[in-house]
């Protein structure tokens, strides 16, 4: 596989963040933001197909897992965000960190 699996899932749920609906809306969204996503992510081979990875890999993945460890990650970054006021994802180890309050952490874009 030439895309990393944590790569598919953050577009995903980034671009389902941003309104998308279907894995083309999503692709869209990707490739709209490839430049800030390949600086963030990576992205060594580009942004993923709807077709080919984000259908393929969303068909593999077993839903009722996949929505626990999602609720898991949401309640940990609302209690963080609760305690600390905002958040940032961090990719070099990828997990909810806490920054400090200024005015451009004011969204996750």
């Amino acid at each position: 596989m030439k895309h990393q699996l944590l790569d598919i899932l953050t577009i995903a749920i980034c671009a389902i963040l941003c309104g998308e609906d279907d894995w083309v809306g999503v692709e869209e969204w990707a490739e709209i933001r490839e430049a800030e996503l390949t600086a963030w992510l990576g992205l060594e081979h580009g942004v993923p197909s709807h077709d080919t990875f984000f259908g393929r890999v969303f068909a593999q993945i077993d839903p009722v897992q996949f929505e626990a460890g999602f609720y898991r990650w949401v309640r940990r970054a609302s209690s963080i965000v609760r305690q600390r006021g905002h958040f940032r994802i961090s990719m070099a180890r990828p997990h909810v960190v806490p920054v400090m309050r200024n005015a451009s952490s004011r969204s996750i874009w």
